[in-house]
């Protein structure tokens, strides 16, 4: 019977030291913050990124507080996508870590020659910090290790903001202006100037009233067109010839004046755009393009059965007080 005894006080001796270990470990688990910075560094001294995904890089350089990217000739890249990638990077917190040993990179895809994204941060040529980036468990999470560590963390962080090409960084707005900027617009049978702080049609009959939603549609189109990617230099058809398919002219000051010349290469999905301030081919999707093409000037103009949207409020009000009235 002591013998029982004892055995039965042993076994609660053990499930109260377990009890309290795992109440202990408990509370330090919940107490803990993550404070410690994942990569440390300067993201103003930054003047290089490298990033790899194992099949494919890319490089961008700072060159006097501009991004560009030095494999495209220096083509300016998206400065704001650059800046929020180092933002997050300096941003991330070590947590708790999901593995501690060396064996376990292979598992979470964060392994030296195996991993989803490899980004190195230099300054001077010298390495600030390296952040190996490997397979996700959840949505936005993923996980990573910084390459000077055995330790696994599960961040924060979209693979996709740390693109491995150079159309993932390519600036696609530098073809965009202001419109308000827009002084005038000359494109097949249609010339618009502005007037009174408005783009009006040149030619503009006595009788004629301009579509002003259908005018804002076209300078939209212009001001914010968009670009797809870059022709690469080897890419360029030998026989793109000199008359474009389509071409028109804007005008943004009185000593400002760009041209635009589309190029359809066959049954490509899209045209070559030649604007005559920039070295470059671009790629801008065919409907974009169609989009502005097909603009005829009877689109512009109202016809006797259309109105203006604040016409058209004005007309629904009278109608109303002749209904009230009546």
């Amino acid at each position: 019977m002591k013998k029982w005894i004892f055995l039965l006080c042993g076994v609660l001796v053990a499930q109260l030291v377990f009890a309290v270990i795992v109440y202990v470990s408990g509370e330090e688990y919940g107490a803990f913050e993550a404070d410690e910075k994942l990569l440390v560094f300067d993201v103003a001294a930054v003047d290089r990124i490298q990033i790899e995904d194992g099949s494919n890089s890319v490089v961008l350089i700072k060159q006097v507080e501009k991004w560009v990217l030095p494999e495209q000739d220096d083509f300016s890249a998206d400065q704001h996508n650059v800046l929020q990638l180092l933002d997050n990077l300096a941003a991330m917190k070590r947590g708790w870590p999901v593995a501690t040993t060396h064996s376990a990179s292979r598992r979470f895809k964060v392994a030296e020659d195996e991993f989803e994204r490899k980004l190195t941060l230099l300054a001077n040529n010298e390495t600030l910090g390296q952040l190996v980036i490997g397979n996700s468990p959840g949505l936005r999470k993923v996980h990573v290790r910084n390459a000077d560590d055995d330790e696994v963390f599960a961040v924060a962080f979209n693979t996709w903001e740390a693109g491995a090409n150079l159309d993932d960084w390519i600036d696609k707005n530098i073809l965009a202006f202001s419109a308000e900027d827009l002084l005038q617009i000359e494109m097949s049978d249609i010339v618009l100037q502005r007037e009174d702080g408005e783009l009006r049609l040149a030619d503009l009959a006595g009788e004629e009233e301009i579509n002003r939603q259908e005018i804002q549609i076209l300078v939209n189109s212009l001001s914010g067109l968009r670009v797809d990617t870059l022709l690469d230099e080897g890419d360029k058809p030998e026989n793109l010839s000199d008359e474009a398919d389509f071409a028109f002219k804007v005008t943004l000051d009185p000593d400002q004046t760009l041209t635009y010349h589309f190029f359809k290469l066959n049954e490509e999905p899209y045209y070559l755009l030649k604007r005559s301030d920039l070295d470059d081919y671009f790629k801008i999707a065919e409907f974009h393009v169609n989009a502005i093409k097909e603009t005829a000037r009877d689109k512009l103009i109202l016809t006797d059965d259309e109105d203006e949207p604040g016409d058209i409020i004005e007309n629904e009000m009278l109608d109303s007080n002749v209904e009230l009235n009546d």
